[in-house]
């Protein structure tokens, strides 16, 4: 029986391979398993059976022979780094970091490391040679992600270097950082598909076999009222701006993050801007499940009426009741613009 080990981050990420996952639990003779990585885990672990899952706690004893190191780095990255409120485990988050900073410190020794974590932050995560240890356990057939960095990348680099058959899908455009590397691509559409082809410096078999969860969202959003979302809400028939938030951070010109940029950099100017506009419109925020909320409640407590909505409406409800979306550069926006044929407003 062939096996496809999928890995994925939280949100938007895991939601793809979700779709993919759903499908494959009907099929008799093809075995899966899903590694849902940092806040994916909350968010499908009702849906599959326990040997469907993987979790960095089930490799424990693959670490063995460093996990004194594997902890000590992992406990300490998790002050800044552990989000309870997202229903995450502490100890998968400890060993993801830990497993992830533990490599750094190989790769660039503990001097380096630091720095370039100081630096970067998580985007200077690259666990490769662990995922290589975790895929030669697994012996999948095909390893499948979506275009996200740090561990989904490595999974796909550590799969080709050891001859396993990769899949990536792209969750947006084929101009992504880090660039597709896998056998086989995914892209959006044909437009992508052709982009990909011009860009790409080697030899991929390119599928525009579309996004698996833009037309379910797309399809969603569509049967939502927006009038009795505003009467949920309580707010008034004005227009309505919702913030769909994102870390700010700095690209390169390959569209590598090369640093975040401190909130008090760009939002006291946003705050400004959204308080004029509360005359005329509903202000709404949606944080990013990697933020905190008390990172912006400074800001927001600025703008008259403004409120967060995490708790109170899903992400398709978020989409749904807003005239106008302001965005850092979210798939969450680009989703609705690229695929929602209405007059709705995309600032990012």
């Amino acid at each position: 029986m062939k096996k496809i080990f999928c890995v994925g981050y939280g949100a938007g990420h895991i939601k793809i391979l979700d779709e993919v996952c759903q499908k494959l639990q009907k099929k008799n003779d093809i075995a899966f398993k899903l590694f849902p990585l940092t806040v994916a885990y909350p968010l499908i672990k009702d849906k599959y059976a326990e040997k469907n899952l993987a979790l960095w706690a089930h490799y424990l004893h693959l670490l063995d022979k460093n996990i004194d190191e594997i902890f000590h780095y992992g406990i300490n990255l998790l002050k800044e780094n552990y989000s309870p409120h997202l229903g995450m485990s502490k100890l998968e988050s400890i060993l993801y970091l830990g497993c992830c900073y533990f490599e750094l410190v190989q790769k660039c020794g503990l001097e380096q490391a630091k720095l370039k974590y100081e630096k970067e932050k998580r985007h200077s995560f690259l666990p490769l040679n662990i995922m290589k240890v975790i895929l030669e356990h697994e012996q999948p057939d095909i390893v499948v992600a979506t275009s996200s960095p740090r561990t989904e990348y490595a999974a796909l680099l550590a799969a080709k270097e050891l001859g396993i058959q990769t899949l990536q899908i792209l969750d947006l455009f084929a101009d992504v950082y880090p660039f597709p590397v896998a056998d086989h691509v995914v892209t959006c559409d044909q437009k992508n598909a052709d982009r990909l082809k011009e860009t790409a410096n080697y030899n991929p078999k390119i599928h525009p076999l579309g996004q698996p969860i833009f037309d379910l969202t797309v399809s969603n959003i569509q049967s939502l009222s927006q009038q009795k979302i505003k009467a949920k809400m309580n707010l008034s028939q004005k227009k309505t701006l919702v913030f769909l938030t994102q870390k700010p951070v700095i690209y390169g010109e390959d569209y590598r993050i090369l640093k975040e940029i401190p909130y008090n950099n760009v939002l006291p100017e946003i705050t400004k801007t959204l308080s004029e506009l509360s005359k005329d419109l509903n202000i709404l925020f949606r944080i990013h499940p990697n933020e905190s909320k008390s990172a912006y409640q400074p800001y927001i407590d600025q703008i008259p009426n403004a409120k967060f909505i995490n708790e109170e409406l899903n992400l398709e409800e978020s989409i749904a009741i807003s005239d106008i979306i302001l965005t850092f550069h979210s798939t969450a926006g680009d989703r609705k613009s690229t695929r929602l044929n209405s007059s709705h407003q995309i600032i990012s």
